[in-house]
Order: structure tokens, then C-alpha cells, then sequence
């Protein structure tokens, strides 16, 4: 049986009965990414699902980094992680994925959210998570640093700290930390791994967060 729902039928979920789910209001990316990806052809069952913001749409073509895997992108530019229950309910909790890898929180930071709103999010979002797909795994990517986003160094590290510690105790969540191997040695984000905007990473960092991500990866893989 399809698990696709029709095109319809989704958007009007997602829009309307999936935002009872949001304890704050969705940004326009969210609804966007919704409206993006409602057309093509859903994930398989057993695919290996990144989503959130742009560190991970940007990450394409994705299957070339896991040419050995189901990969599947389904990132949006601009999401924050309180967007992450109302995305995961349209674009990934549906479809079956046999992990789900998770990059967002950066973007909640510079319309002024505390450490305490954006680890709340996370902590909405993994409680939806393990209700609708328990003993899947996912791997919540640590907040990057950039030189762009300095200033935010702090609350950053305040809020890795914070999740990293909840899924310790998860048996289903793993904390990934692709933030410590692009800093430099004086503990500043490195400019080397950055697109001219010096926020989006370059080829380079997308390779840290190969070398980070892909061991842990296949270990949560392995039955």
C-alpha cells in the first residue's frame, strides 16, 4: 500500500491540523518546505531522512556524501526547530524512515529566543518523535559555529550542552557534535569552511560533518 498521501490532503493537514502541534507560530519556511516537497515522490520506507534548515538543504546532491545509503533531503532554509513537530508530522514521521538525521536551532537564535524556548523545542519535538516512531533512531546535529553568527557562540554552546545531555538519556537519540571540529585553536569558527556569506558551509565543512556524522551513523544502522 502507498503511504503517499494526496497532495490535497497533506497541505491541509500541515497547515491546519498540524498546527495545533506548534506551541509557537511556524515561520514561513516551515509552511514552505511543506508546499515544496508535498509533489515529489514521498520517501521510501527505510530511507535515512535529513531535514531542518539550510546546512541541510543545502547539502546537495546529498546521496553523493552516503552513496551506499537510502538518503533522502528534506531541508528548507530559514527553519527553526520549533518548526520541527509540524515538519517531521508532514515531511518525515509518515513515511517509515529507519533514521533521521536532524540539523536545526540556529535560526531561532537571532529573533531573539533564549537557551530555555529553543532546548523546549527540541524537547516538543522528541517527545513526537518517540511517539510516532518509536525505536526509530535520529541524530540531532550540534548547532554550528559561524563567523557570522559569533555573538551567538554562547547561547549555542548553552543549548548543545542542554541537548546533548536529554539525548543521553534517550535510547533512541544520539547528539552529534559537528560544532568542536570547525573551531579553530583559538576556539573561534574557522573561515576557511565557509561560503563568502560566512554563515553556509563550503565543501570543506560539509566534509567535517561527513567525518562526524557518517561512523555514528552506521552504527545506529547496525540491527
Amino acid at each position: 500500500m502507498s503511504l503517499r498521501l494526496p497532495a490535497s490532503l497533506l497541505l491541509f493537514s500541515a497547515l491546519f491540523g498540524l498546527r495545533a502541534l506548534a506551541a509557537e507560530p511556524l515561520t514561513e519556511y516551515a509552511t514552505k518546505a511543506v508546499v515544496r516537497y508535498q509533489e515529489q515522490p514521498p520517501p521510501a520506507p527505510g530511507s535515512i531522512i535529513f531535514f531542518g534548515s539550510s546546512s541541510i538543504d543545502m547539502w546537495r546532491p546529498l546521496d553523493a556524501a552516503f552513496p551506499d545509503l537510502p538518503v533522502v533531503n528534506r531541508g528548507m532554509g530559514g527553519t527553526q526547530l520549533s518548526d520541527a513537530v509540524y515538519l517531521g508530522e508532514a515531511l518525515v514521521f509518515p513515511f517509515a524512515p529507519r533514521l533521521v538525521v536532524l540539523y536545526a536551532g540556529e535560526n531561532d537564535l537571532p529573533p531573539g529566543k533564549t537557551a530555555a524556548e529553543v532546548v523546549a523545542a527540541f524537547e516538543r519535538f522528541q517527545a513526537a518523535f518517540r511517539a510516532s516512531n518509536p525505536g526509530t533512531p535520529l541524530l540531532f546535529l550540534a548547532l554550528k559555529p559561524s563567523p557570522q553568527r559569533l555573538a551567538y557562540l554562547p547561547l549555542m554552546r548553552e543549548i548543545n550542552a542542554a541537548i546533548a545531555e536529554r539525548c543521553a538519556v534517550d535510547p533512541d537519540f544520539t547528539f552529534v557534535d559537528v560544532a568542536t571540529p570547525m573551531l579553530n585553536a583559538e576556539g573561534r569558527p574557522r573561515s576557511d569552511i565557509f561560503l563568502a556569506d560566512q554563515l553556509h558551509m563550503n565543501a570543506r565543512g560539509y566534509a567535517i560533518w561527513l567525518r562526524a556524522i557518517d561512523p555514528v551513523m552506521r552504527r545506529a544502522l547496525k540491527p
